[in-house]
């Protein structure tokens, strides 16, 4: 039996599209026959292969313990999949404290800043020390520093809040107004297409909408990774050499893009040739389109960043804010020493380094998110 989708693959290939699929397939190319039957069947081989969408469905070997639960890649990087919310209320999250994926655990940055600021807290507690005596240590008004840290203080929590708000509300959107955009298209093209086209002479059909939906998905995970390497598209069966050739020429972004041009083609001529309605094949260009579209959305949040003049001002104003805190928290642990008040100085110390870990944990969030 002739293969429909054979016919309609090749003829995506040879002719090209806007969206730069390959004009011509030396590999599939069949020299002319009387026998049509037999052309067809030379061209269906060529195209089947022994790829299974249960394979990208694999998500890896997972690791579970009372909270969370991971996924570790064949690299050995971990991604936690879900966490149980529950438990860590109940439990409290002191127990997660240094897990993967805590703003502990994300950064060795997170610590050299915490450093720092005590440092500089000591070197403050030091210059007091060797500058006056006890007398002058204890008479030493800390008010004036006192009245510009509380100056600072009024606009950083409302800034940081701000901007923490802000880069989960992109995040957000970035997930379900673009990626999740993209998915539902993917079901929703999988769906009309087998709904209608059910027989078994589709089945290649089926697979190829397959295969190029989850090659759009890597295609776009190596985009975001600036990632041109298309050789493991041929390893994991996703592409054939001959649409990676096609898709090498291609700027990164535009590649997953064409992984739903060429859906579009090979759909809209299985449902032309089935002689579907014309109302399901523009359900299906609309899904099409859309997923480009959360596609193109997807590219326009990575690449428009929040301005460099916002993100500067923030971080200057949590930078000075944590030197100015680590300073004045050093002289007034002299102080307190020169007045043998050992608890306030206890609670000095104590207070520079929470300060220093809550506002670089939340910095550390907010790039994470970004990524």
């Amino acid at each position: 039996q002739a293969s429909f989708v054979s016919r309609s693959t090749l003829c995506l290939w040879r002719t090209g599209s806007a969206m730069g699929t390959p004009s011509a397939i030396e590999q599939l190319q069949q020299p002319a026959s009387a026998n049509a039957e037999s052309d067809d069947e030379s061209t269906m081989d060529s195209l089947n292969d022994t790829w299974d969408v249960a394979q990208s469905m694999d998500i890896g070997q997972e690791r579970q313990n009372k909270f969370v639960e991971q996924v570790i890649d064949p690299k050995g990087q971990v991604q936690i999949v879900r966490y149980d919310l529950a438990k860590m209320v109940k439990w409290s999250a002191c127990r997660t404290l240094f897990y993967h994926g805590t703003a502990f655990t994300m950064d060795s940055v997170f610590y050299i800043n915490i450093m720092l600021q005590m440092v500089l807290q000591l070197v403050a507690f030091g210059a007091m020390m060797l500058a006056l005596d006890d007398s002058s240590r204890e008479a030493f008004d800390l008010q004036p520093m006192r009245a510009l840290l509380k100056q600072v203080n009024e606009f950083v929590p409302f800034m940081v809040g701000y901007f923490v708000a802000v880069s989960l509300q992109r995040w957000w959107e970035l997930r379900v107004m673009a990626l999740g955009r993209v998915l539902d298209s993917f079901a929703n093209v999988a769906m009309f297409v087998a709904c209608e086209l059910s027989d078994e002479k589709w089945t290649d059909l089926h697979r190829h909408i397959s295969k190029y939906g989850v090659a759009s998905l890597e295609l776009l995970w190596q985009a975001t990774r600036n990632d041109g390497q298309l050789q493991d598209m041929q390893e994991k069966g996703l592409l054939t050499e001959a649409e990676i050739n096609g898709l090498a020429k291609q700027y990164l972004w535009q590649r997953p893009m064409s992984m739903w041009a060429w859906i579009m083609r090979i759909s809209l001529r299985a449902l032309d040739h089935n002689r579907s309605t014309a109302s399901l094949s523009n359900h299906v260009m609309k899904e099409c389109i859309k997923a480009r579209e959360g596609l193109a959305l997807i590219n326009t949040y990575l690449d428009t960043q929040l301005p460099f003049a916002y993100v500067h001002v923030i971080c200057f104003m949590v930078n000075l804010q944590n030197v100015t805190y680590a300073i004045v928290s050093g002289m007034a642990c002299a102080t307190s020493l020169a007045k043998k008040d050992y608890a306030s100085a206890f609670y000095q110390v104590i207070g520079c380094f929470l300060i220093g870990v809550v506002y670089q944990a939340i910095f550390g969030i907010t790039y994470v998110i970004a990524d």
